[in-house]
């Protein structure tokens, strides 16, 4: 098709790898302008005149036996199902069925990502992976619509705009389609939003209507930073700071992967900011805090601070 490839190198034991099934060993450094991986992902010849690839087909793709092979590669575009990378760049290691990435970069959807890990199919039938992810400068919604493992863990992301950084770690098997099978998947690692603002959020819709501060419901998340784990079908994120205005606030919780969600939003409210969200609504703002106190004998009529836990549960 319209795709290039360039090579240079050493193959060692060729000869014997071809006729009797020895393993074949070597270093090839590999170049592109532009490579279209989905023609090489299926095993029908196009026909004659086809313009467009077909899709790959949904199975699992073994390494090679018998191989001790270095691959270096420096693709300037490469094209993989949907996606696009750009100035994929970074060594590959084949040996003993499996697939060790080293430094792998490149760029996609406006960011960047970079990978050392490993695919092993030593066992064709459970295939597994363990990996390290960086990712900078990504969008929440554009990784929601093409990434199914961040649809799958954080299903949030719909609903944010901005951008994050974030390291990770994470293993697990994968299913015949090459995603992650979930229940198994493992993982843990650091979030940073660069810019993150929630819109159409419907817990803090409910808490801003409570507290009677309509500022609420256009959370901004500014620069924090979140650490999370994902482990026996369960994303737990640890507790984390956030500032809204003259509001605190502490986020922590879990959800499952099928979106039962457990979430503690705590909030330390500047007496003054019930105060001027007004006095007339009975069922919100500081006459519904005074009230639910008064059930715990508690009087909240003094100090600069009023102190709220939320309790989020549901899907």
């Amino acid at each position: 098709g319209a795709s290039d490839l360039r090579g240079s190198g050493q193959i060692l034991n060729a000869w014997n790898y071809l006729f009797d099934n020895q393993t074949v060993a070597g270093t090839v450094n590999l170049s592109s302008s532009y490579f279209d991986l989905n023609q090489f992902m299926t095993e029908d010849v196009p026909a004659a005149g086809a313009t467009a690839a077909e899709a790959p087909a949904e199975d699992v793709i073994p390494v090679p036996e018998n191989m001790d092979m270095t691959i270096n590669a420096n693709f300037e575009k490469v094209k993989y199902t949907t996606y696009e990378l750009n100035n994929l760049d970074g060594k590959i290691i084949v040996k003993n069925d499996v697939a060790k990435l080293q430094d792998c970069t490149a760029g996609i959807l406006g960011g960047q990502v970079a990978l050392n890990g490993e695919y092993n199919t030593q066992n064709l039938a459970k295939p597994s992976f363990n990996m390290d992810m960086a990712m900078q400068n990504m969008g929440f919604k554009e990784s929601f619509q093409n990434f199914v493992t961040v649809k799958t863990l954080a299903p949030v992301a719909q609903l944010m705009d901005g951008k994050f950084n974030t390291t990770l770690s994470m293993s697990g098997l994968l299913g015949k389609d090459m995603t992650p099978d979930f229940t198994t998947l493992s993982a843990a690692g650091f979030l940073e939003t660069v810019s993150a603002i929630f819109n159409n959020f419907k817990p803090m819709s409910a808490i801003a209507d409570k507290l009677n501060i309509e500022y609420l419901k256009k959370m901004e998340l500014g620069n924090t930073k979140n650490w999370f784990e994902v482990k026996n079908g369960s994303v737990t994120v640890k507790p984390f700071n956030v500032q809204v205005r003259d509001i605190a606030m502490i986020i922590g919780g879990s959800h499952s992967l099928s979106n039962e969600m457990a979430y503690s939003i705590t909030t330390k409210t500047p007496r003054k900011a019930l105060e001027k969200s007004g006095l007339g609504a009975v069922n919100s703002g500081l006459n519904l805090l005074s009230k639910e106190a008064s059930k715990l004998g508690v009087n909240i009529a003094q100090g600069e601070f009023i102190n709220v836990r939320f309790d989020l549960t549901g899907s």
